[in-house]
């Protein structure tokens, strides 16, 4: 960030370079706080994040959330059908636990981050 504001200070970037570095520094501050959310509740379950999430910032965190989503409910539907084994029970004891802890912590962050942007958006000011 301090490097974005020293270019353009120099003249280096103009203001709409700026704004677009500045959306990217939030696309990824996002990126990184969901992941960390998800590996620290929801743990070495499998699930799929996106590879190439949309180019829109304030939809990361739903694709986060429907990955988060699909990886339980194809949990719960094997469970369901019976394709679960013994060995895969004793490895998701506590996934549907996991997967509401998660998600909770996942729309809690959600709801925070637009804060959270505007903090990085001050930065410029200081």
């Amino acid at each position: 960030m301090d490097k974005l504001i020293e270019l353009k200070g120099k003249g280096k970037i103009n203001d709409s370079e700026f704004q677009q570095a500045l959306a990217n520094v939030q696309r990824d501050v996002e990126g990184v706080y969901a992941f960390d959310i998800i590996r620290k509740k929801y743990g070495y379950y499998h699930f799929q994040l996106p590879l190439k999430p949309s180019d829109d910032a304030g939809d990361l965190m739903d694709e986060f959330i429907s990955a988060v989503e699909k990886s339980h409910s194809e949990y719960e539907l094997r469970k369901k059908e019976e394709k679960v084994t013994k060995e895969q029970e004793i490895y998701y004891k506590d996934i549907d636990r996991k997967y509401l802890e998660t998600k909770k912590a996942l729309e809690e962050f959600k709801t925070a981050f637009p804060r959270l942007n505007e903090l990085i958006a001050d930065l410029e000011n200081e």
